[in-house]
Parts: C-alpha cells; sequence; structure tokens
C-alpha cells in the first residue's frame, strides 16, 4: 500500500495510493529522532483527490504515541475535502508508522570483510580529488583556490578532461560561504567563455548546482544529503572551511565536520573543501598547514597544499599544487597559470617550475646548500637560510629520514656524502 521512494539518514518520502476513492498521498517525513518522550520527527502531506492537490505544511509528530494514527487522520480531515475510507487511511498511517519504527529503532549489524583485489584509487578529478572521500586544498588567499575548484566543479560536471582527466562525469554542487550567486556566476562566465575559446565546450554546457550557504555545514547538511540524493550529486565542493564550520575550527568543531561530510561520503558522494593556510606557525613560520584543529589534517583521505606565484610585470599568477597527505599512494604536484586579462588558465607542465613553487623543497635545498660548504649546527643554518630554528630542526629530521644528512654531534649536521644531490 504505502511505497518509499527515496531514502534519506533521518527520514523517507512515501507514497499510498487508491484508484477506487481516487486519492494519492505523497509525504515526507525528516528530521526523525529519539528522545525521552519517544520517536518525534516532521511530516509533510500532499494530497491529490481526482487532480485537485492540497498541501498540508510540516507537522510535528510523535510516532510513538498511541493516539499518533488518528491525530493524522483528523489532520486530513480537517484540511482536505476528499472521500474517506477510515480503514484504508488508517492502513496507510500505520505502515508509516511501522516503517519509523523499523529504520529508529533496528540495530545496525555488522557484516563480514570480503576478499577485494589490489586496486587503484578512484579519481572524480585525476589526480586532485578523489571519488567517494574528503578532499582539502588549502593555501593561501589570492592563489586561484576557487577559480580552480570552480573549473574542476564544470569540467566534472560536464565530463571535460580539461586542466586534469575526469574519471567520473556526476552531478556537482557547489556550496558556497565565502561569495554569492552573482560573483560566482561572473566566475562561471569567464570560465565557460575560455573554454568556448578552446573549443573544449560548447552553449550545450551544463553549470554546476549552486547553493549561497549561511548556516554551519553541520546545521545543514541533512538536506544537502537529501538534495544529493534526489540530483543524484556525486560531489559536493565545501567554499570554504572555516566559515563553514561557524568560525569555530577547534577540534569539536572538526570532529562535528567530518562527521558531517561522512553523511555525505556514506552514499558515496565526494566532498572537497577548500581553506586557507593556518595563521598558527605549527612547526614554523615557513612549513603551512590547513587552518585550525589538527583534526582537519587527520581526517581527510588526501590533502593538497596550494602555492602561488605573481609573475613579473604581469597579472598572471603561477600556481603549484603538492600533496602534502594521501592515504592512496604518492602524486606528483600539479602546476597551473592563472591570466585575468583576458582569463585563461591552463596547465603547468615544467616539472621544474612547479617544484619551485614548493617552499618546503625550497627550504630544504636552502639547508643542503649551507651544508654542501661543511657542518654547520642548528644555529648557523637557522641564521644563513633566515629560517626559524624549529622549522630547521623538522627539516633536518625529514632529510635524515631521506638520508640525505646525519648529526654528527649533539647540535652539528652534515650530508651524507660529498655530493650536493640536487
Amino acid at each position: 500500500m504505502v511505497t518509499i521512494l527515496n531514502e534519506y539518514p533521518d527520514g523517507f518520502e512515501f507514497q499510498a495510493v487508491d484508484k477506487e476513492l481516487g486519492v494519492t498521498l505523497l509525504g515526507r517525513v525528516s528530521r526523525l529522532q529519539e528522545k525521552e518522550t519517544g520517536i518525534v520527527g516532521y511530516i509533510q502531506m500532499i494530497v491529490d483527490s481526482f487532480g485537485i492537490q492540497r498541501k498540508i505544511p510540516y507537522c510535528r509528530v510523535l510516532f510513538t504515541s498511541p493516539t499518533y494514527r488518528s491525530t493524522m487522520l483528523e489532520l486530513i480531515k480537517n484540511d482536505v475535502e476528499v472521500q474517506f475510507n477510515n480503514h484504508w487511511w488508517y492502513a496507510v498511517f500505520s505502515e508509516v508508522q511501522a516503517y519509523v519504527l523499523d529504520k529508529i529503532l533496528t540495530p545496525v549489524q555488522p557484516s563480514r570483510l570480503k576478499l577485494v583485489k589490489n586496486i587503484s584509487a578512484d579519481f572524480i578529478y585525476e589526480p586532485i580529488i578523489l571519488s567517494g572521500f574528503s578532499t582539502i586544498w588549502y593555501g593561501p588567499g589570492a592563489v586561484g583556490k576557487s577559480f580552480l575548484a570552480l573549473t574542476a566543479a564544470v569540467c566534472v560536471q560536464n565530463n571535460l578532461s580539461f586542466l586534469n582527466k575526469v574519471n567520473q562525469q556526476c552531478n556537482v554542487l557547489y556550496l558556497d560561504w565565502e561569495t554569492d550567486e552573482i560573483e560566482m556566476g561572473r566566475r562561471l562566465n569567464m570560465i565557460v567563455d575560455h573554454l568556448k575559446f578552446l573549443n573544449i565546450a560548447d552553449s550545450d554546457l551544463i553549470p554546476p548546482l549552486y547553493f549561497r550557504a549561511t548556516r554551519p555545514f553541520q546545521d545543514i547538511v541533512r538536506d544537502i544529503v537529501e538534495g544529493a540524493i534526489k540530483n543524484d550529486v556525486k560531489l559536493v565542493i565545501i567554499d570554504s572551511l572555516g566559515v563553514a564550520c561557524g568560525g569555530a575550527l577547534d577540534p569539536e568543531s572538526a570532529l562535528g565536520f567530518f562527521k558531517a561530510v561522512r553523511m555525505l561520503t556514506e552514499y558515496d558522494v565526494a566532498v572537497l573543501a577548500l581553506t586557507h593556510v593556518s595563521k598558527h606557525e605549527k612547526l614554523g613560520s615557513e612549513i603551512k598547514s590547513p587552518i585550525g584543529s589538527a583534526y582537519f589534517e587527520y581526517y581527510p583521505r588526501m590533502i593538497w597544499e596550494i602555492t602561488g606565484e605573481s609573475l613579473v610585470n604581469s597579472d598572471d599568477i603561477k600556481i603549484g599544487m603538492f600533496c602534502r597527505k594521501s592515504n592512496v599512494g604518492k602524486f606528483d604536484p600539479q602546476g597551473y597559470i592563472l591570466s585575468f586579462n583576458p582569463f585563461q588558465i591552463s596547465k603547468l607542465n615544467d616539472l621544474d617550475s612547479i617544484e619551485a613553487l614548493d617552499t618546503r623543497s625550497t627550504n630544504t635545498n636552502l639547508i643542503k646548500e649551507v651544508l654542501a660548504e661543511g657542518p654547520a649546527t642548528v644555529e648557523e643554518l637557522a641564521k644563513k637560510t633566515g629560517l626559524k630554528r624549529d622549522s630547521v630542526r623538522v627539516l633536518l629530521n625529514r632529510l635524515k629520514v631521506r638520508g640525505e644528512v646525519k648529526k654528527t654531534d649533539s647540535d652539528t649536521w652534515e650530508l651524507e656524502t660529498d655530493e650536493v644531490p640536487f
């Protein structure tokens, strides 16, 4: 009698039809939760009687109440003029009630692990956006993070392997806390015009879905999940993480954020979150990390740092992307050139030029250059390179693990070989 149309984390949509009465009932149950008083939620219904529709607004329902069915029946009678068969309506609301109780009270059962052959990682936009998991891009302001993300959204939405390879064409939802729909529409127009100029796209290009968000991500994630399911969205872009967390970037906020992210990834929806560089000197000011709690580094499956350099006598920006964390393998840095007059974005394929944008690589090379002149203390290295002592120690330990330097006494370091290995 009752057909479940869509299933959501805390609700569902259903339909019931009585051809003899000429009645079709469409319902949506949402915000289900178990409280001390019982299982509560909200229900919205549309009753169609011989083509005449009546919408019953959301009402709060105690689904475990003994008077639940009679309350629902009175609600229908008061708001809708239909031929009534009490037995049919009671049966419908009984099935809805049973489904609610089953959804909330049925315990989650473990399952046996299955053997899976060693397969490569799945990417939506290879290799910078994972499929079905969370990815973070972080970097300072004005290096083109949002432009790159919006370009990726357009390419994935339209299956255009521009800049990077699209492995999974899908609907994309861009959640924007930073700007507004007019500004994002202006940027989209710039990207689309450029793709058309390159004969990569045509007038049939489909823009990604867009939502201007103001409330914290955790507060709207249930609506986002429902929208993703309805629109078959497989990539959600969050711009940007700090504002999406309501400005709170402590461990509790990080845990809440990734709990919300998992509500999407459970439905095989990938999440790309953009964020800024931390203002805190976690490992010294020369080594940057994503803004906020360390949990923002622990939980994502992949993290890319974005750096930028303005070109001399030009408004062009040379952009480097460096994989700082990956649970699915090691990946080469990516490079792009972003121009604004006129707007263009292109791939930078010169690996040396890309690696020159990597501050970590540059600082490491600085230390090796100094040590090529002879052994030096941390204090001497800091003075000659201009780096902070804590940063020098971190980089020295990294070089030691790679077998490129060694410690000769308590605070003196030298190269493992007489050759400078670069």
